[in-house]
């Protein structure tokens, strides 16, 4: 469900790229979709270090969690403002627009493949 939820996201770029004058109801599927995806991804992606933590180690992996995603958040922002800058005064603000658009899809993508990675001790077989 968290790969799931994580595609789902990266597909939230791709609405932006086809929003005109003439379908900007667009971003309001975008909205609903990102609302109940961010609600799943950030319930799931939660619960993983509660579910695989003992009780005293416990407060110390969600702090971990949640200033790790804190940290990615402000970097990400802080990098996306900054190559914006430099390719819309290079290329245009628009070309800017849609690169940035394009990489986050990227991003987002990449860290749902990632995902498939995360082993879960207590799921069964399923063949």
């Amino acid at each position: 469900m968290l790969v799931a939820c994580a595609v789902g996201l990266s597909l939230s770029p791709v609405l932006w790229f086809f929003a005109t004058d003439g379908v900007l109801w667009l971003l309001a599927v975008d909205a609903a979709l990102c609302g109940v995806l961010t609600a799943g991804y950030t319930l799931i992606a939660s619960s993983l270090p509660i579910a695989h933590s003992g009780p005293r180690e416990r407060a110390y992996f969600l702090a971990a969690f949640a200033s790790a995603g804190g940290l990615a958040t402000g970097l990400a922002a802080t990098l996306g403002a900054a190559l914006a800058h430099v390719l819309a005064t290079r290329a245009g603000l628009f070309v800017a627009t849609q690169l940035l658009f394009f990489l986050g899809a990227l991003g987002r993508i990449t860290s749902a493949l990632l995902g498939l990675r995360i082993v879960r001790p207590d799921a069964g077989a399923t063949t």
